[in-house]
C-alpha cells in the first residue's frame, strides 16, 4: 500500500516468508508501524533504516536475528518488545532511535552488538536477562536518561565505552561472571 501500518504476510504466493531483506523498507517515510509474523526469523541489515515515522514494531515469536542498522535512525519508535526468540541484536540495530523510551528483552538474547542502542536518549531503564553474555563497544553510548541498569548473571564481556555518557547512571552492579570489561 501507500504506507501507514505494514503487515508482513507469513506466506506469499505459497511460499513462507522467513526474512525481511536488507534495505527493503529503508528511508520509507510513509511507514508508521510494522507487524512481523512468527514465520520471519531474520530482520536483515538496514531493513527499516531511517524510517523516521516508524512508531511501532510488533515482532512475531520467531525472529531470532535483528541485523546491523535494522532500525537505525527510526526516531519515532518509542517502545520495543523483543520476544523470547531473539538471540542477537546486531551492531547499530536501534542506533539513534532518540524517542525510544522502553526496550523489553526476551529471555534468549545472548549478544548485543556495538552501538546497538547508542544515542537512544529517551531510554530510562535497561534490564538485561541472564541469557546475555556479550555487550558490544558503545552499545548504550549517550543514553543520557538511562538511570536504571540491570546486568544478567551470565554476562561475560562488556565492550569498550559500552555505557559512556550515560550521565544519569549513578551505579551499576557488575556480575562476577564478567571476564572482560572494556
Amino acid at each position: 500500500g501507500s504506507g501507514g501500518k505494514v503487515v508482513i504476510p507469513a506466506e506469499l504466493d505459497g511460499f513462507t516468508v522467513t526474512a525481511i531483506n536488507g534495505g527493503v523498507f529503508s528511508k520509507s517515510l510513509s511507514i508508521t508501524g510494522v507487524v512481523i509474523p512468527g514465520s520471519v526469523t531474520s530482520v536483515a541489515d538496514s531493513a527499516f533504516y531511517q524510517c523516521a515515522n516508524l512508531a511501532s514494531v510488533t515482532f512475531g515469536n520467531g525472529v531470532t536475528h535483528i541485523g546491523n542498522s535494522a532500525f537505525c535512525f527510526c526516531q519515532s519508535l518509542t517502545a520495543v518488545h523483543l520476544p523470547d526468540s531473539v538471540t542477537s541484536v546486531e551492531d547499530s540495530a536501534f542506533y539513534q532511535c532518540t524517542n525510544l523510551a522502553s526496550v523489553t528483552f526476551g529471555n534468549a538474547v545472548t549478544h548485543i552488538g556495538d552501538s546497538a542502542f547508542s544515542f537512544c536518549q529517551s531510554l530510562t531503564a535497561v534490564h538485561l536477562p541472564d541469557s546475555v553474555t556479550h555487550i558490544g563497544d558503545y552499545a548504550f553510548r549517550e543514553c543520557g536518561r538511562l538511570a536504571d541498569l540491570t546486568l544478567g548473571t551470565n554476562l561475560l564481556s562488556i565492550g569498550d565505552f559500552a555505557f559512556t555518557w550515560c550521565v544519569a547512571l549513578k551505579a551499576v552492579a557488575v556480575p562476577d561472571s564478567v571476564t572482560s570489561l572494556g
